[in-house]
């Protein structure tokens, strides 16, 4: 967090705590603080997995030296390159073989009130986070490595140190069937290793009012090496591909299994349309869940997302949406993309996520209404699962042994859900995939 640090003289480590948030929320913000409990997002079961923090040397660099525009292009990071990065791992392993559960609880960090004399006072309340003290055999490599390397080059900037230090492997493996996955919020400022030490302080202010300004005593601080602003890069196992289905419509996140739709295949007939001069008061296409195919419940997701394909950008209606709530996306821009309606439970609610899936309305009034009435263009659509629908980053994605690249939602990779939904010849013909268009015809 500062380059270039004095840490003193005569410097002792008192410990050193890895800390990385969740991605979490309050419950209810009307009662005390001391009473408030929190729901976890963008985490997927509840059971352990086995997780290890090593040093890795594999060095993440911003720039691609071998693009097109040598260093001012970025550099591309492609999630099959676990071996190369495993290959790079040094000796230095942070954290082994912990048994790892995400905890919705709250972080309280106590202290003694010298004061006081009150031990155990409160000093502090934390959202939940993954919060763990190393070992203390790590003492002595942050010792040489960082506090023993004030004044050298390694610390002299923010990138020189990330040459030198290269960064942490998170390795997550799996101990049971079940297991979770979890998204840490390595973008938090609070996500950083924080070495707490000692070191000799003269007292120039004569704190101890004994008229002497050159005592000396010990003074405890700490210094932080910050995560937020590191690169960072996941790997994963599963394929992508990319699935085109008619009978149904196969969704599921991570490896990623995505749809392709056109909405008007035969130009005659949109032509026919357009003559008609509709205003278009409401578009849409209603999913319906394969409920034959789907086990239902929790791990269904709650939101499907549609893009332009050709262009990788958002439809016009998912900008003109007003129900947009970044704090909140579950529940966000569900004009055009409709939360999944599930059965009724009995209280009423259709958004029970105990009760099986029904169905998901999309609706893309402003978007049939341009290619009807102002000729824009009728892009290729592509439908993919999402964890967060505020979320439209499209990234790269390269097939193997292939040169095309295809596009996918960012966000479709943060979750593991699937589902399966009616295509537009399945043999449950009520439920086929169609478009349906409210119109008024004018005169």
């Amino acid at each position: 967090e500062t380059p270039n640090p004095d840490f003193g003289d005569n410097v002792e480590i008192d410990s050193i705590v890895l800390t990385v948030p969740y991605f979490s929320r309050v419950v209810d913000n009307t009662v005390p603080l001391d009473e408030r409990t929190y729901t976890l997002d963008s985490v997927y079961g509840d059971q352990p997995i086995r997780l290890s923090i090593i040093r890795s040397n594999f060095f993440l660099r911003e720039q691609d030296p071998a693009g097109e525009n040598g260093f001012e292009s970025s550099q591309v990071y492609y999630s099959n390159q676990l071996q190369q990065i495993e290959n790079n791992l040094t000796s230095d392993v942070f954290l082994q073989d912990t048994i790892f559960t995400p905890s919705p609880k709250e972080i309280v960090l106590l202290a003694d009130d010298p004061d006081t004399e009150v031990e155990d006072t409160i000093i502090t309340r934390q959202t939940p986070r993954f919060r763990i003290r190393l070992r203390s055999e790590f003492e002595d490599f942050f010792k040489q490595n960082i506090i023993d390397k004030a004044g050298s080059q390694e610390l002299s900037t923010n990138s020189n140190f990330s040459n030198f230090f290269r960064g942490l492997y998170f390795k997550t493996e799996a101990i049971g069937p079940e297991g979770n996955m979890t998204l840490f919020n390595f973008n938090s400022p609070e996500a950083k290793i924080e070495i707490y030490y000692q070191s000799d302080e003269t007292d120039i202010q004569d704190q101890d009012d004994d008229g002497i300004s050159t005592d000396t005593f010990r003074s405890l601080k700490d210094f932080a090496l910050n995560m937020n602003n590191g690169i960072k890069v996941n790997t994963f196992t599963n394929p992508t591909q990319v699935t085109l289905q008619d009978d149904f419509i196969y969704l599921k996140g991570t490896r990623l299994e995505m749809a392709e739709l056109n909405l008007f295949d035969d130009n005659n007939q949109l032509d026919s349309i357009r003559s008609l001069n509709w205003l278009v008061n409401e578009a849409n296409l209603t999913f319906f869940v394969n409920q034959s195919l789907v086990s239902g419940g929790n791990s269904e997701p709650d939101r499907i997302y549609i893009y332009d394909l050709n262009n990788n950008t958002v439809l016009v209606d998912y900008l003109l949406d007003p129900t947009s709530n970044r704090s909140n996306p579950i529940n966000s821009r569900t004009n055009h993309l409709g939360r999944l309606e599930r059965v009724r439970n009995t209280e009423g609610s259709t958004l029970d996520s105990d009760q099986p899936g029904v169905s998901y309305k999309i609706r893309l009034t402003e978007y049939v209404n341009n290619i009807i009435n102002n000729d824009s263009t009728n892009v290729r659509l592509g439908v993919a699962v999402s964890s967060n629908v505020e979320i439209s980053d499209v990234v790269v994605g390269e097939k193997e042994d292939e040169d095309e690249l295809v596009r996918i939602p960012g966000a479709s990779l943060l979750t593991p859900e699937g589902t399966v939904l009616h295509g537009t010849t399945s043999p449950d013909l009520a439920k086929r995939l169609k478009l349906r268009i409210f119109y008024t015809e004018s005169n």
